[in-house]
């Protein structure tokens, strides 16, 4: 039976809970030795203009759902079944975008990704040399009602700011110290804010042992989800 790729992420949080034998767990990663099974890469400058490609084949935004879906489902087949399927195992996308790809575009394929249950993600830009990968993650679960605010925004002209007040990256360590361990932050940029500034702060986050998760949203499916959960656009 073929899951609806909405159901992945849950499933991952599930069966990452059941235990397995040593031998099961090394046969899964010889079979999904080959990760990551893909390249995304965006480029564009405005919505008029976004476009994407797979491992350098150009496709449309509803042509790389289609092929999310068709990887994780044989990711899926290639371990005998969902309930196997683990963080640990779950076949990983690497991400790519111009350095001035506006968020707007980038966000379109994340959103993808996000639906077809890849998590975590690494990203870089196309168009710097030998770039190394950061890496993003996508929350398994709608945030939860209560919770303290931890939102970190991009703006358009590369400035950020913490709960609404300025902060630089410099400022990073201070956080982490006053937060405490294992801090995670929601990462969110305006539509118009360049992938680069994304892609550096996350890794600014990361030398500061900060991890970066990215706003959850969701297809319009039968999944039941809290009011005022963001749709994918």
């Amino acid at each position: 039976m073929k899951l609806h790729p909405g159901l992945y992420p849950v499933l991952i949080l599930v069966s990452a809970c059941t235990p397995r034998a040593a031998s099961e767990q090394e046969e899964d990663e010889a079979k999904l030795a080959s990760r990551p099974v893909a390249t995304v890469t965006v480029a564009g400058r405005s919505t008029a203009d976004c476009a994407v490609q797979w491992n350098a084949q150009a496709m449309t935004m509803p042509q790389l759902s289609e092929r999310l879906d068709a990887t994780m489902h044989e990711a899926i087949e290639a371990i005998d079944g969902p309930q196997n399927l683990t963080e640990e195992n779950t076949p990983r996308i690497r991400f790519e975008a111009g350095s001035q790809t506006p968020w707007v575009c980038v966000r379109f394929a994340l959103n993808r990704v996000q639906a077809g249950g890849f998590n975590p993600l690494q990203i870089r830009p196309s168009d710097v040399t030998a770039a190394p990968f950061s890496t993003v993650q996508f929350p398994l679960e709608p945030p939860q009602a209560g919770g303290g605010p931890r939102a970190l925004t991009i703006r358009g002209d590369g400035t950020m700011s913490w709960n609404g007040s300025p902060i630089r990256v410099r400022d990073f360590p201070v956080l982490a110290q006053m937060e405490g361990v294992g801090l995670d932050v929601d990462l969110s940029a305006e539509d118009d804010a360049p992938f680069r500034a994304v892609y550096e702060t996350v890794g600014a986050l990361e030398q500061a042992h900060i991890r970066a998760i990215l706003p959850y949203c969701h297809w319009q499916t039968r999944t039941p989800q809290p009011p005022g959960t963001p749709l994918c656009s």
